[in-house]
């Protein structure tokens, strides 16, 4: 009887009626076991044997721990009976607060005691207080029992957001058999990360394996780059976390990138979110290094060879197979070690373009550890003889380094060994099984998405110039003088007698996109003073430079966008952009006042409001003043540096009373950020539309005012714009300020500029009162605002 027969036999004799017989979540792991086994992979049929033996013979039963082992018996019986008994919750608070005054030294009691109250300052006591007893228990006892106590009790503190209190919880857990529950650290991180405790946080990072902690790898690159910006150990330090865990690095610059698979990814991700939106550089410091992380699978050396870019499902021929076997056979050996890994790509842009596997072949030697040899994409799992092509080109035609063949080849299932041995024998290869760790395998998971999006880039580009690349042309009319810029127009006629241009060039909130990532432009436009019209206009500027507006010129002169090409009599620079010496004995050039500043300023903002989704920008909502604007910025800036979110749970409703204004409804506000993904308040128009979204979910029926902060791209163009512009308070890069209307139908939310110049002043009274609220203060009376709590 065949091997993996013996075990299926054994196996069902736990269910004599059938699979049906077992629950579903089992069925489905038993079926996926019998899958592996028919394939030739018995390991994972073998451990649901030994699951079900050592449940036959009690091994995976041990019934002498006590429940509550960190009290004494009499009182650990008595709370599990008040606890069974008791359905009140009033009731079971009261006995055990009634217990501790016998009992003071019970840590379970404290712990419950905390659980059940309702004050949340009071719950903070008995936390406290739980921590204090276990000084009068068995240290070995406390090291075990009280991690999984210390998560329950930091998931409290966290929900109210007592960071500091979650921390004095938390904190002794780093001398305590914390990886029996590794929630604690995550919660740890997070909550000193959020309170800007970094040397405290660095210290304990020290003494935390990143093995079984691979966030711990990410919070020390973040530590490192608030400590000294981006210097070669944090770039060392985001590399290796990088190479556990890449896709948390995609979820912190592409919000719109569906979480992943894998709990410690998204774990991870969502632990550090905060700190990275809260740290000024961050994200595009992590959008900037990301491309180098893992520098080996940037793709073939030779660039302009594309042709295993994409490939087809369809095996070699048998001669051609014969023909690339027989010249492995010829290269040299080597004592190396090499890695075949595969699996499926989860990303939509690979998916759209057909990519649904990847194969890689990897050095996994020390003095080349993680060096490409092959790589392959396909349609579909790869059969064996697909498996075998990668494993010949790799010997013959390697992405990096010289040919030759490996002393050994590892692979990660038993499967693959099995079905390429035969070849690899004929190659004097030795095939060797290594099951991945859990750690690896969230590596290779990532290293696999990473390889098929950027072959999926070389695919698209081969043939295009790089995003930044530039001819010959483009370099001499990016450094043009303006010496240069009279020989080269000379030979142009005039336009006319008297015909004058007006330059400008600024950098407007809109961004050019090129391979992973985008950068702010600089826009430069050329005007006909004449009659008004745009003869020259470029959107794609990027690199400033002192004679920038020299090639602008010259471009206009010989291509208007208006007009035959010729030379204008006279031109006039905005201040902003005229070049050092312009003006001074010069007939032709000259440099504009501040009207001519505000011409252009007014003109870029017309063009970014038709790309914006609201139908005016705040500056020209009727009778708002320049003032008032720089008000409501000023208190904007000041609320999110204050952070209120620190404050209060993302679920907690807030009534706004207005007392200056007689008979005025009241309206209703959240905090938005606790979980940091995106920092702001909605301020709801009343309690039925923001009970309607946070009791049902129902964003069909919202109204009311919004800020929510997030970079320049994230914002109105327009309001951005006039923001920088004129100079208004803006907190940090991070933190534009998003202010809208949110209006809903059917369909769903949508954002409008605010109605009213009242609206835009009674959010400034907001935004400049609610925090001392949050922080148990009492707010200015002069806003004639006060809070209350629904």
């Amino acid at each position: 009887m065949p091997k993996h027969q013996t075990l299926l036999n054994r196996l069902m004799s736990q269910f004599p009626g059938g699979l049906d017989d077992a629950p579903p979540q089992l069925r489905k792991v038993i079926e996926t076991a019998l899958q592996e086994s028919e394939q030739g992979d018995d390991e994972m049929l073998r451990e649901l044997i030994d699951v079900f033996d050592g449940i036959d013979t009690g091994a995976l039963v041990d019934s002498s721990e006590p429940e509550m082992p960190l009290s004494d018996p009499q009182v650990a019986e008595a709370m599990l009976q008040a606890r069974d008994e008791l359905e009140d919750a009033d009731e079971l608070y009261a006995f055990l607060t009634d217990q501790i005054k016998t009992s003071p030294n019970s840590v379970e009691l404290h712990y419950m005691a905390g659980m059940y109250c309702d004050e949340i300052k009071q719950a903070c006591r008995h936390f406290r207080d739980a921590c204090d007893a276990t000084r009068h228990h068995d240290a070995e006892t406390v090291a075990t029992v009280m991690p999984g106590y210390r998560v329950e009790m930091a998931q409290r503190l966290f929900d109210a957001m007592k960071l500091d209190d979650v921390c004095d919880v938390l904190l002794p857990v780093v001398n305590e058999d914390y990886e029996s529950a590794p929630t604690a650290i995550v919660m740890l991180i997070e909550a000193l990360l959020r309170l800007d405790r970094d040397q405290e946080l660095s210290d304990i990072l020290q003494d935390i394996d990143p093995d079984p902690f691979p966030m711990v790898m990410y919070a020390q690159a973040l530590l490192e780059y608030r400590r000294a910006g981006d210097t070669r150990r944090g770039r060392a330090l985001l590399k290796a976390a990088n190479a556990l865990l890449p896709e948390v690095a995609i979820q912190w610059i592409d919000p719109s990138y569906d979480e992943s698979d894998d709990e410690v990814t998204d774990l991870t991700a969502e632990c550090l979110q905060y700190a990275m939106n809260m740290t000024q550089g961050a994200v595009d410091w992590v959008r900037q290094t990301l491309a180098d992380v893992i520098p080996e699978f940037a793709g073939p050396s030779n660039a302009g060879d594309s042709s295993d870019a994409l490939t087809s499902d369809t095996p070699l021929s048998k001669r051609m197979l014969a023909e690339l076997t027989d010249e492995a056979k010829q290269a040299p050996a080597s004592q190396q070690s090499w890695r075949l890994l595969h699996g499926p790509v989860k990303d939509k842009r690979c998916n759209d373009a057909g990519i649904h596997y990847v194969v890689v072949l990897i050095n996994d030697s020390v003095d080349d550890e993680g060096s490409l040899r092959s790589c392959q994409v396909y349609q579909s799992k790869p059969k064996p003889a697909l498996l075998r092509e990668v494993l010949l080109r790799g010997i013959v035609d390697p992405i990096l380094g010289q040919p030759g063949r490996p002393a050994e080849l590892i692979f990660s299932t038993k499967t693959d060994c099995n079905n390429l041995k035969t070849l690899s024998g004929k190659l004097d290869i030795a095939c060797v099984h290594e099951a991945h760790n859990v750690i690896a395998k969230y590596s290779i998971k990532g290293m696999l998405q990473q390889v098929a999006s950027m072959m999926l880039d070389d695919f698209n580009q081969h043939g295009d110039a790089p995003p930044n690349a530039t001819n010959d042309d483009d370099a001499k009319i990016s450094n043009l003088t303006l010496d240069d810029l009279r020989r080269e127009s000379s030979d142009l006629p005039l336009r006319g007698e008297d015909q004058q241009w007006l330059v400008g060039i600024f950098s407007p909130p809109l961004f050019i996109h090129h391979g992973s990532g985008s950068e702010r432009g600089r826009t430069g436009i050329v005007i006909n003073n004449d009659d008004g019209t745009i003869v020259g206009f470029d959107l794609s500027m990027t690199a400033a430079s002192d004679n920038e507006a020299f090639g602008l010129l010259l471009q206009t002169m010989r291509q208007p966008k208006v007009g035959q090409p010729g030379r204008p009599a006279s031109i006039v620079f905005a201040p902003s952009c005229a070049p050092p010496g312009i003006g001074e004995n010069d007939d032709w050039m000259m440099v504009g006042d501040d009207r001519l500043e505000q011409l252009f300023t007014e003109m870029i903002g017309d063009m970014l409001l038709a790309q914006s989704s609201v139908s005016r920008p705040l500056v020209k909502i009727d009778g708002i003043t320049h003032d008032q604007l720089a008000d409501l910025y000023d208190a904007a800036a000041e609320f999110y540096l204050a952070k209120p979110w620190h404050s209060v749970p993302g679920d907690t409703l807030i009534t706004v009373y207005d007392d200056s204004t007689p008979g005025a409804s009241n309206r209703v506000a959240s905090v938005m950020g606790q979980m940091g993904q995106e920092f702001g308040i909605n301020i709801f128009d009343d309690e039925s539309a923001a009970r309607a979204l946070f009791e049902s979910m129902d964003p069909t029926t919202i109204r009311g005012l919004a800020v929510n902060y997030g970079e320049a791209r994230d914002c109105i163009p327009v309001d951005a714009w006039n923001l920088e512009r004129y100079g208004w308070s803006l907190a940090s890069p991070q933190a534009y300020p998003l202010i809208t209307r949110i209006a809903a139908d059917s369909q769903g939310p949508s954002y409008q500029c605010p109605d009213s110049a009242d609206e835009l002043l009674y959010l400034t009274r907001v935004l400049r009162t609610l925090p001392a609220y949050l922080n148990d203060q009492t707010p200015d009376p002069s806003f004639g605002l006060h809070y209350g709590r629904l």
